[in-house]
């Protein structure tokens, strides 16, 4: 069994790109960093995926998109802008975030079917042009998404259609709900109650994800969300009592980072 470090949002602008290669060694840099997720609507994506390519082929660095349904422009062109109340607003950027698209879960099945085909064609798109970039990956897929909207069951079932359309095969999938006891073990004092909350949720949602996701998925063990923000914090007596309980399962951890700080001009959607 493996513990993998993970950046999430790789490629917001071409300089935060080079600044998480800087944190691999497999990468020619000094740190932890093995893979990385990509923003396929990022005005710096191209530019990000020069960057990586060379250790994505040399197999150092694995890449995955990041799915992004609530930050930054749309790419998905089937959608109808300015649909009230929609994945677009009528400028074109994705208007949504978490709760919004929980809601739309919760809604009738009319405006959850039609916010399901928004998802399904943003997805789509991303992952078309994730596809265009590394072909190569397109026979053993990583998913995630930009803040684990794809724990909510209707996104779920979108983006993994939307896989499928694009003849993708799913291999590899981040199920974003954090075992509780390695925290109340190592340090029960620094959790903070929002990050608990939201652990919570995501918890509540996995079960349709394991059971909808494909038997041979390769799903590891996941730590990211209860010191999101802080996890500089998870020292090595955390990873430890982590990595027991994964192999336990008889599965990786995967333990996610955001180790670029942005300024909020340079993120995709600076008003949001």
């Amino acid at each position: 069994m493996a513990t993998v470090f993970h950046a999430d949002d790789f490629g917001i602008t071409e300089a935060q790109a080079r600044s998480i290669l800087a944190l691999s060694d497999a990468c020619g840099g000094s740190g932890a960093i093995q893979s990385v997720s990509i923003f396929t609507n990022s005005p710096a994506f191209e530019a990000s995926c020069a960057l990586a390519r060379p250790y994505v082929e040399s197999g150092a660095l694995r890449i995955g998109p990041h799915i992004n349904l609530v930050e930054g422009p749309s790419i998905g062109h089937s959608i109808k802008h300015g649909r009230h109340g929609g994945l677009v607003d009528q400028g074109g950027m994705l208007a949504l975030d978490f709760v919004s698209l929980l809601r739309g879960a919760l809604a009738g099945e009319h405006t959850q079917e039609a916010l399901a085909g928004e998802v399904f064609a943003e997805c789509r798109a991303q992952i078309a042009r994730f596809c265009e970039a590394f072909p190569e990956e397109r026979d053993h897929l990583r998913l995630d998404s930009h803040q684990h909207v794809h724990m909510i069951p209707f996104v779920f079932d979108a983006m993994m259609n939307a896989a499928a359309a694009c003849g993708c095969t799913v291999t590899d999938l981040r199920v974003s709900a954090e075992p509780l006891g390695p925290h109340l073990a190592a340090a029960p004092g620094r959790l903070a109650s929002v990050n608990a909350v939201k652990n919570g949720l995501l918890g509540f949602l996995a079960p349709h994800v394991r059971h909808v996701a494909p038997k041979t998925c390769r799903i590891p063990v996941f730590c990211g969300v209860m010191l999101s923000g802080r996890m500089d914090e998870a020292d090595a007596a955390l990873i430890a009592r982590m990595e027991d309980i994964a192999a336990k399962h008889g599965r990786d951890l995967e333990i996610l980072t955001h180790p670029i700080a942005m300024q909020r001009q340079e993120c995709l959607d600076p008003g949001k």
